[in-house]
């Protein structure tokens, strides 16, 4: 194999990771909604900067 076929499948194999990665946090984000965020980020001391937007 030549180094640009390396280098490509490389990039495909990153591309698809991630993609697959975004897909499957997205899925979770929509079936449980992002109020366990909100609470993590509001027990740390960090205001909510847009109060009810997230629930």
């Amino acid at each position: 194999m030549s180094a640009a076929t390396l280098d490509d499948l490389g990039k495909l194999i990153l591309r698809l990771s991630i993609g697959a990665l975004l897909l499957l946090h997205g899925i979770q984000k929509l079936s449980h909604g992002v109020s366990g965020i909100e609470s993590l980020i509001i027990a740390k001391g960090f205001p909510s900067i847009w109060p009810g937007a997230f629930t």
